[in-house]
């Protein structure tokens, strides 16, 4: 209900017309035109029912009010929103070759603003445009986030065909991420939570030190005084790391992923890596993990031992703690371990049920979701056949 307030400022002024007129955002429910009498000066009120389109953008409503030879307008604006947060529907199925689908898409929510976005691809469904859009940015936020916004856009290429314009948008913000990076590092080597905070985050350092080895595997530019810092800040971490007071909460993880890092950086630390093997009550989530530190560091039998028998799914975490992530940030691990191995019939199966869960329509942090694609990427390897999928889509005849 729209209120009008009419001032009648003159003694001549008795009958006023008022008319309402909006755009194309509004419309009015009943009469666009209503009457007012004045038997001296003063103002009144008139009433306008308005109902808002199914659509979002500016309203504008025009009123105007007359009288003999006196008029006066006014226009006013207002904003239509849509308060929901954003629906994705997915559709999905497998083809063998030779195979047709045909699907009628039906919109969700205002029809005005939606998009669709057809997949296809040669590994199971992963709803990869709606992940790739959460993350896929210019990297800021904290440790965590800064990080997972431009890990996946390491292998992106390894999971979809990039345009040129994308290309450069990627090399951009991967670059901007390791410039970023600068300000978290701290004297000790590590990388604090926040910028110019006076600690050393434990997982984010390890997490920021991962992606800083797989860029300048990739060819980017990495400052080798900030790696070796990095290293120094992660060798005396691994080395004074003590079950019986840190492993809370995923320390045990911590510290098997900060030795799995070390590994990948041809600093594998054994003597650290023996003593967690030892431990009694070592996660299997941690196994996981330092299995391959021990496959990167030469020692395949040791890590075939330590996954023997182990499950490849966990259950939710009550408390993650302080590793930033999830059962399914755990199983992308798995699967990294499983492909770095070699093993790639177990990986499959591993791989499907990433996938799938990442093809739901669920929420997943940031981490979650950057491990995910990369373990996936890995999977996928390089692509070095240049192996195409040659299909064809018909949409409304065209």
């Amino acid at each position: 209900r729209l209120p009008v307030t009419v001032f009648a400022m003159e003694n001549n002024i008795k009958n006023v017309t008022v008319t309402m007129q909006p755009n194309n955002f509004m419309e009015i429910v009943g009469s666009a035109t209503q009457s007012l009498t004045f038997d001296k000066p003063g103002e009144q009120l008139a009433y306008f029912d308005v109902r808002v389109r199914n659509a979002t953008g500016i309203g504008k409503m025009k009123v105007s009010a007359g009288s003999g030879g006196e008029k006066a307008t006014d226009e006013i604006e207002l904003d239509v929103r849509n308060p929901n947060p954003v629906i994705t529907s997915v559709q999905q199925i497998t083809l063998a070759p030779g195979q047709k689908w045909d699907a009628a898409v039906m919109p969700v929510g205002v029809a005005s603003q939606g998009t669709s976005v057809m997949e296809v691809s040669s590994i199971p469904s992963m709803n990869l445009q709606k992940r790739l859009s959460y993350l896929i940015d210019y990297p800021h936020g904290c440790i965590e986030q800064t990080t997972s916004a431009v890990f996946p856009q390491l292998v992106l290429n390894q999971l979809t065909d990039l345009s040129e314009f994308q290309k450069a948008n990627v090399d951009r913000n991967v670059k901007a991420g390791i410039a970023k990076l600068n300000n978290f590092q701290r004297p000790d080597g590590g990388f604090s939570y926040w910028p110019g905070e006076g600690t050393s985050d434990d997982w984010g350092s390890t997490y920021a030190g991962h992606f800083l080895i797989e860029a300048q595997n990739n060819g980017y530019v990495v400052s080798d005084n900030m790696l070796n810092q990095w290293k120094n800040y992660q060798r005396g971490r691994a080395n004074s790391w003590a079950p019986s007071t840190t492993n809370f909460y995923g320390g045990d993880l911590a510290q098997s992923y900060r030795l799995y890092t070390l590994a990948l950086a041809k600093s594998a630390e054994l003597g650290a890596m023996n003593r967690l093997k030892e431990f009694k009550y070592l996660s299997p989530e941690a196994k996981w993990r330092l299995a391959a530190a021990y496959k990167l560091a030469g020692q395949d039998n040791v890590a075939l031992d330590l996954i023997s028998g182990l499950p490849t799914t966990f259950g939710a975490k009550a408390n993650p703690g302080f590793t930033y992530g999830s059962d399914l940030r755990d199983e992308a691990m798995v699967l990294e371990t499983l492909t770095l191995l070699g093993r790639r019939n177990q990986a499959a199966g591993v791989l499907s049920d990433v996938a799938a869960r990442l093809s739901q329509d669920s929420w997943y942090s940031t981490q979650t979701t950057a491990y995910s694609l990369i373990a996936i990427a890995k999977y996928c390897g390089k692509n070095a056949s240049g192996a195409k999928i040659i299909a064809s889509a018909n949409l409304a005849g065209k």
